[in-house]
């Protein structure tokens, strides 16, 4: 989902809505994906615990919130909603309030128990920064705790203005490195689908592309906290700590993940400029040639996207790269001048 939605719910769950923001949050939570970052946003809030109780002031809070949430609802309907809906559409309606109403109790749960009346009033929310990359080009980041962000092509970062007193979180769409200055404190989270990475000071690579199965964490120093959440609400999280050399990889569709050995000084170096193809599939070479030169490849020779591809490429042209893949498959391209597209024609695995 988008970082303003995110913003949006974490806006709410705040207290700090408009009217019109409350309506846009009931139509972000009949989505899967807004429901499902609803869940994450309220588990987060305090992971290590398994079982909370409620003090009396969180009684009120809770009568207090449902109460509003009620109304805000209510209104939004009579103002918004034609009087002709049929008997289905309030059933749906009524199934997302109730998820909706059950989660933020869930949220007051979370409060610890020493909380008071002022501390509640006096959260904000704090603006997000987002920076965004296109195809071709990548960017230094440095972050409000001094942290330094390396953002690959296509990816995208969202981070506070300034960091919150307890964690310093911010959310990642594609790839980044991350050397991260140790704070013991504040722990450093970061935030891909239902994959949390947290860390105190060190430096590691997060690969998390939407188009791609899998989300892969890597580490070059220090000690690295892998969190992923099934999408079961009755699941418990999935955990692992990595140190250096290491790879978590979580795949998405079948929500388990792995943990593997890799090679530390090979993690990042797409940050200084050289493209590394370790054993992949020709169909991910050309997504990553597409991405990495901002261009857009057609393979006409489907035969070859499972070709496997070995090679490294420091600041190389992109004509330099595929007249090597070229030598190596065996296939012909063409620049189409005024797409600016490269077809491919041609080639087999038989010329590796």
């Amino acid at each position: 989902m988008k970082h303003q939605e995110y913003y949006l719910l974490q806006k709410f769950l705040l207290n700090k809505c408009n009217q019109d923001e409350v309506n846009q949050v009931f139509e972000i939570l009949q989505t899967q994906k807004g429901m499902e970052a609803y869940k994450t946003l309220v588990a987060r809030m305090d992971p290590e615990q398994d079982q909370f109780q409620l003090s009396e002031y969180e009684k009120e809070s809770k009568e207090l919130v449902f109460g509003r949430l009620k109304r805000q609802i209510i209104q939004s309907e009579n103002k918004l909603v034609p009087k002709t809906r049929n008997i289905g559409f309030w059933v749906s309606r009524a199934a997302v309030l109730l998820l909706f109403l059950t989660l933020s109790f869930a949220f007051y749960k979370l409060l610890p128990d020493n909380r008071s009346t002022s501390d509640f009033k006096s959260n904000s929310v704090v603006a997000l920064n987002t920076k965004s990359n296109p195809s071709g080009k990548k960017s230094k980041i440095h972050l409000p705790d001094g942290s330094i962000v390396w953002l690959n092509s296509s990816s995208q970062l969202s981070y506070p203005e300034f960091f919150a007193n307890e964690k310093r979180e911010i959310w990642l769409e594609g790839e980044a490195f991350f050397e991260v200055t140790r704070d013991e404190e504040r722990p450093f989270m970061v935030h891909t689908g239902r994959v949390t990475t947290k860390v105190l000071g060190t430096s590691f690579n997060i690969n998390s592309f939407e188009n791609e199965d899998n989300i892969a964490v890597s580490v070059v120093t220090g000690k690295v906290q892998v969190i992923a959440s099934d999408s079961s609400q009755n699941s418990r999280d999935q955990r692992a700590i990595l140190i250096p050399g290491e790879m978590a990889s979580f795949h998405k569709e079948e929500e388990t993940i792995k943990v593997g050995k890799v090679d530390a000084s090979q993690i990042a170096m797409w940050k200084d400029k050289t493209l590394l193809f370790d054993k992949d599939p020709f169909s991910k070479v050309l997504f990553e040639l597409e991405r990495w030169y901002g261009v857009e490849i057609e393979n006409q020779s489907p035969q070859t996207n499972r070709c496997i591809i070995q090679g490294k490429y420091h600041n190389e042209s992109l004509d330099n790269v595929l007249i090597s893949l070229q030598y190596a498959l065996g296939f012909e391209y063409e620049i189409d001048s005024r797409s600016k597209k490269i077809v491919i024609k041609g080639g087999n695995c038989q010329n590796m």
